[in-house]
């Protein structure tokens, strides 16, 4: 199913939250802050551009980063999505901002 996933269905999602569930059973609530779409790594053979999503904790969570769950309202659940932990660079540093990376 991930191979079906387009920056569409994050564009559509943008300023929205949603939970990230995680391989322990427990669960991150975050708000989709940015979608965007990388065509410089797009691979020759592969339709799909690559793109990035921006998530940001709405509030402080000790998760770092690992496989998680993310419910998109048009695609239902998508499972084993990796998702990494990044620097809040000047943001609030009690929350925490994540990426996810589709290639």
């Amino acid at each position: 199913m991930l191979q079906d996933v387009t920056v569409e269905y994050f564009r559509n999602m943008l300023g929205s939250a949603c939970l990230l569930q995680l391989s322990d059973g427990g669960q991150v609530p975050v708000l989709v802050s940015a979608v965007a779409e990388k065509p410089q790594s797009r691979a020759a053979q592969h339709k799909r551009l690559p793109f990035n999503v921006s998530l940001e904790s709405l509030e402080p969570s000790a998760f770092v980063d690992g496989s998680c769950s993310v419910e998109l309202p048009a695609l239902g659940l998508l499972r084993d999505v990796f998702v990494s932990r990044v620097p809040a660079l000047g943001r609030d540093e009690s929350l925490a901002y994540y990426c996810i990376s589709f290639n």
